[in-house]
């Protein structure tokens, strides 16, 4: 999925119809909104966000932490499964 951050505007636009702001987690929770997005659709990624605005602010720091984690594990099996095909080809 490509999408588009318009620094500017603080907007991140999903598709032609759908565009969020950045700003809102940020003012209500004082941390920015994360999430892996990995294998969600515009819509996923939407209706997620909107959910999780009306989370209190310790259960979105906890949800934002295990996003954080969820982030890092999915690039980690990326490298090793990037390192295991190389191996496999050079064999």
């Amino acid at each position: 999925m490509n999408f588009f951050l318009n620094l500017c505007t603080n907007f991140v636009n999903l598709s032609s119809s759908l565009v969020i702001s950045v700003d809102l987690p940020r003012e209500k929770f004082d941390f920015p909104f994360i999430l892996a997005v990995k294998d969600l659709s515009a819509i996923e990624i939407k209706s997620i966000f909107e959910k999780r605005l009306s989370n209190p602010k310790e259960q979105e720091f906890e949800e934002a932490c295990g996003q954080v984690e969820k982030i890092a594990r999915l690039r980690i099996e990326d490298i090793f499964s990037n390192m295991e095909a190389k191996t496999t080809n050079q064999r």
